[in-house]
Order: structure tokens, then C-alpha cells, then sequence
């Protein structure tokens, strides 16, 4: 089930920082083939969320590139 959810007082540059430090950690857990610390359920769920966040901020990105290209 996809719905569209409205998170209200969100630090968007601090959100934006973290996902960019979650990717990392989890490209240094494949590079590893799994981790001490997480089994794969919980590495299938960070990169769920990871793909959320990577969704959110393309839409960020390109709805900002396509108002300064309209200018």
C-alpha cells in the first residue's frame, strides 16, 4: 500500500545529511557481505527506508533544477 505522508517540522538539510551517512554505512555493509551488528532483515530495512529518502530527495532536486530551468 503506497500513500503519501506529510511530516511537519522536519530539519530538511539535517534529513539530507543523515541519508547521505545511512547510504555510506550501508555500501560499507555490502562491500562487508553483511555485518556483525545487523542481520539481513535489518539491512533490507534500512535500504527501504534509504530508498524512500533517495526518492524524496530526487524529487527535491529535480523540482528545484526545473524551476531554475524555467526562469
Amino acid at each position: 500500500m503506497k500513500q503519501t505522508i506529510t511530516i511537519k517540522g522536519v530539519d530538511v538539510k539535517l534529513l539530507e545529511k543523515q541519508r547521505k551517512i545511512i547510504n555510506g554505512s550501508l555500501v560499507k555493509v555490502d562491500i562487508d557481505y553483511g555485518s556483525v551488528f545487523l542481520d539481513a532483515k535489518e539491512v533490507d530495512a534500512l535500504q527501504g527506508v534509504m530508498s524512500m529518502l533517495d526518492a524524496w530527495s530526487d524529487e527535491i532536486y529535480h523540482n528545484k533544477n526545473s524551476k531554475e530551468v524555467g526562469r
